[in-house]
């Protein structure tokens, strides 16, 4: 039940793209994981499991308050080694962005938060809920969660309206069964 409505939550954050002023970064999440030969108990080459490479982006009004916040793991054919290519900047722009909205509001290497320091603690917290909550996700539902976040943090102080939202989301999305979940 709580996988079909996170299902529910990401297939409408699609439709809902960030608008106004946005600022958009490059984080990797999780931590560097070596792989051992079971053999030698050695690790292997410098080849580990690497950190999942994450856009947030954040839509601000016109007196720089949050009002909107995406957070989107980056498929592997739009980086090239820890930097985001323009392709991915355009991924992004082209399914959670408005038109308007330029390449330049994206910071194609590791994000420089000193900039927004309200945007690392929202990265902070969401790694404490995700592994406080769920002990760790892996890649495959990870998306799902971080659209959970996305939608909790979104409505943190409006707990009804929230409930409200939600329920409309698992209507709408019950109803049609051709709305589809947008991977990244």
């Amino acid at each position: 039940m709580l996988h079909k409505i996170r299902m529910a939550i990401s297939a409408a954050d699609g439709i809902n793209p960030l608008s106004g002023n946005v600022q958009a970064g490059l984080i990797l999440y999780g931590r560097q994981v070596k792989q051992y030969d079971s053999a030698s108990s050695r690790p292997q080459s410098a080849q580990s499991v690497s950190k999942l490479p994450v856009i947030i982006g954040a839509s601000y009004d016109r007196i720089d308050n949050l009002v909107h916040l995406k957070m989107k793991i980056v498929p592997a054919n739009h980086m090239n080694g820890h930097h985001l290519l323009r392709s991915g900047k355009q991924h992004f722009i082209s399914r959670w962005g408005h038109s308007g909205m330029l390449e330049q509001n994206i910071c194609a290497k590791r994000f420089i938060f000193y900039r927004n320091r309200a945007l690392i603690d929202i990265v902070r917290t969401a790694t404490a809920w995700i592994n406080r909550t769920f002990h760790g996700i892996g890649r495959r539902y990870l998306q799902l969660y971080f659209d959970e976040f996305c939608f909790r943090h979104h409505f943190k102080h409006r707990p009804q309206e929230a409930f409200n939202q939600l329920a409309s989301f698992c209507i709408c999305f019950s109803s049609n069964r051709d709305l589809s979940l947008k991977a990244a």
